[in-house]
């Protein structure tokens, strides 16, 4: 998921995207899985000495959308006010609670900018790194303006279309974990950032798939709703018994009757094979896509999300354009804007940290 600049009281909690591929440092018959979250978007720098930086990992099977693995990464100052990295580890409850300790995996004073080989041989880095993201944001506010408005959007002004992201940095982190700590199953991921306010915690910012809490506003307060607040396990709240007719609420009910909208005032809701009886129908589709918004990745296996392409949400990647695919989601229509990897800033590298060394300012 995509979240550039929406938390703008603290860019270095606000993430950009998380992404979850299969890594280069494992073997086939036992591989690695790769686990990305970027923060501080569009040049901004850094971390909160203060926050959590959650990586959260569903292993049950089937999944059940709660964590069973947490990865919290904090970035503590020292006397000098230098920043380091430490890694806790949590399992099982401890995983879901913010103020359980997990075993620290990293080695003391574990810095920025380098390798860090953990004791249960896990690679991580942390450091600044070239934006993967690419996406031509009129695109996204016109989807957004349609979700809300309920109306036909309109994208030919657009092109040809161009990356609003390119030459721009982000505070990269990247994990590669073993398979023996994962297993070999369907996996699900999703990432988190927090902190403390009056001695509680509150999350910040919930992160899987691409551009879900942008394009749609799930934040109401008289509803007591809001998106980057909410748990995966929770996520189908309101959906109703008969999806397609029934009143529905909550995140699931907001996304289906917004969806719904704008393939009636496009005329696309029976289109092709992702077709549907009735707009709220395909709406519902939608919806059941996207929520729980979690990365289901099955280890080992080539990452994609593509949905309405392909039928596939598996992990992603850091070469797709995710933001074609949650536009052909909601429009129930092809829509690309003809933007590639290689518009992205700096140059992929086939090896850890996998994430473009950041580009130089001015």
């Amino acid at each position: 998921m995509s979240h550039h600049a929406d938390y703008p009281l603290d860019p270095r909690l606000d993430i950009t995207d998380v992404y979850c591929f299969t890594g280069t440092l494992g073997t086939v018959i036992h591989p690695s899985t790769v686990f990305v979250m970027n923060v501080a978007p569009l040049q901004s720098r850094g971390w909160n000495p203060d926050g959590y930086y959650e990586f959260r990992v569903d292993t049950t099977s089937p999944l059940d959308y709660i964590e069973d693995i947490t990865w919290r990464v904090t970035f503590p100052a020292d006397a000098a006010g230098a920043q380091h990295v430490r890694i806790e580890q949590l399992v099982g409850q401890a995983a879901r609670d913010r103020n359980a300790t997990g075993e620290v995996i990293t080695p003391d004073g574990a810095s920025l900018e380098q390798v860090i080989t953990c004791s249960n041989g896990i690679t991580f880095f942390a450091g600044e790194r070239g934006d993967p993201f690419f996406n031509d944001a009129r695109f996204t506010a016109a989807t957004r303006t349609a979700l809300s408005m309920h109306t036909n959007p309109n994208y030919a002004a657009f092109y040809p279309a161009h990356n609003d992201f390119g030459r721009a940095n982000v505070s990269g982190m990247v994990f590669e974990v073993p398979g023996d700590i994962i297993g070999k199953g369907t996996i699900g991921f999703w990432g988190n950032t927090a902190v403390k306010e009056n001695g509680v915690w509150h999350q910040i910012q919930h992160a899987a798939g691409p551009l879900v809490g942008f394009i749609n506003d799930f934040t109401d307060d008289s509803a007591h709703i809001d998106y980057n607040a909410s748990i995966p396990s929770e996520q189908l709240t309101g959906r109703p018994a008969n999806p397609s007719t029934g009143s529905a609420s909550g995140f699931w009910g907001r996304m289906r009757d917004n969806a719904a909208a704008v393939v009636a005032a496009r005329g696309t809701y029976a289109n092709g094979p992702r077709g549907q009886a009735s707009p709220l129908a395909y709406g519902a589709y939608v919806a059941d896509t996207i929520f729980p918004d979690v990365l289901t990745f099955k280890v080992g296996s080539k990452a994609m999300w593509d949905p309405w392409n392909m039928d596939i949400q598996n992990g992603k990647g850091l070469t797709a354009c995710a933001p074609d695919s949650i536009y052909d989601l909601v429009l129930n229509e092809a829509l690309t804007m003809g933007l590639t990897y290689k518009d992205a800033t700096g140059t992929l590298l086939p090896y850890f940290p996998y994430l473009a060394a950041p580009v130089l300012e001015g």
